[in-house]
């Protein structure tokens, strides 16, 4: 993915996922998390600017500071969808995503350290949408 095909403004992001086989990995503060293999959706917010948070998720080389970025390296980004916005709507948009997919499952505490939420990273079952 080229940075330059992202908007510079502030807005919401979801990162569509593949995990291609199950891994284990120790997430900062979280501490070990198993994944399954499948399709996971992260929504986050990037109230500086949508273009530069997009381009250092898609960057290999990186301090670990984020959540995602513990698993990243497990991963691959299959789809990045976005919504240009000075308002923090990624817990509604979270949310949104969890009544479209009633048999997604949540990985608790991750990517949520700044709201309320349980999550902000869903496992999509089988890779399937609805």
């Amino acid at each position: 993915m080229n940075s330059e095909d992202f908007p510079e403004g502030p807005g919401i992001y979801q990162l569509h996922l593949l995990v291609g086989k199950p891994v284990t990995i120790a997430v900062g503060k979280l501490g070990e998390i198993e994944f399954a293999a499948g399709e996971y959706v992260y929504t986050g917010s990037a109230m500086g600017g949508l273009r530069a948070r997009l381009a250092r998720h898609c960057r290999f080389e990186k301090k670990l500071h984020w959540h995602i970025d513990y698993l990243l390296p497990h991963a691959s980004i299959g789809n990045v969808t976005w919504q240009v916005t000075s308002v923090k709507v990624e817990c509604e948009t979270h949310r949104r995503l969890l009544e479209l997919n009633p048999s997604a499952s949540e990985i608790v505490g991750f990517g949520c350290s700044d709201c309320k939420c349980r999550s902000h990273l869903a496992w999509i079952r089988n890779g399937r949408r609805k």
